[in-house]
């Protein structure tokens, strides 16, 4: 790996992460070991792949922050969709509502999620570039969990946590500020199932955990 980016691993069976640096997404066993795979798109290799997810029968969903589009691959590692094309401006994060069957997209150069159904459809957006609760600046990381969106606001130094469906956080976590506690670049977000929300503090290299 030279400069890894995304990582997941429910659904999928591997360790899956991607790497902007080459170019591609790679496939690791669960406990640790070599790589048993690289996933690449078509003939060509990814623009600059960033979130992933593992969706239903073994396939993978590659946000391209690149060339503006998330590509959906069968288990086998063939393209079988480009979701958001002419839609997305430059995705990031990705996150799966797996009750519902929607995929969620963070599209940091248009400051808000983007909602699509199990068919690719867009079904809804989620807030604007601003500074008041429910709008973003520069949006990247996104986790799904027992009915909430976590989104890493990144340059409003937060995480906002989202029922399913609302358009208003019924959480923020952090702020901007140079203390413990506060946020400066957040990204990478995940929550555990004691309830702790885990956020990585991309410019001091730290990782946070919050009640």
């Amino acid at each position: 790996l030279l400069r890894p980016s995304g990582g997941a691993i429910e659904g999928c069976g591997a360790i899956v992460v991607s790497d902007p640096g080459r170019g591609g997404v790679f496939a690791f066993a669960p406990e640790g070991g070599p790589e048993i795979r690289e996933f690449a798109y078509g003939q060509r290799r990814f623009g600059s792949p960033a979130g992933i997810a593992c969706g239903p029968s073994g396939s993978l969903l590659v946000a391209d922050a690149a060339l503006g589009v998330v590509v959906e691959l069968d288990a086998k590692g063939v393209t079988r969709r480009r979701i958001g094309e002419g839609t997305l401006g430059r995705p990031t994060g990705l996150a799966l509502d797996r009750e519902r069957g929607e995929l969620y997209v963070a599209d940091t150069a248009a400051h808000d999620v983007k909602v699509f159904d199990a068919q690719g459809a867009l079904v809804r957006r989620l807030g604007r570039r601003g500074e008041a609760e429910g709008e973003f600046n520069f949006p990247t990381h996104l986790w799904f969990r027992d009915g909430e969106l976590y989104v890493s606001d990144t340059l409003n130094g937060r995480v906002q946590v989202f029922a399913r469906g609302a358009d208003r956080p019924r959480l923020v976590v952090g702020s901007r500020g140079l203390y413990v506690g506060q946020l400066v670049r957040p990204k990478g977000v995940a929550t555990d199932s004691a309830g702790n929300i885990y956020v990585v503090e991309s410019y001091y290299d730290h990782l946070l955990v919050y009640d």
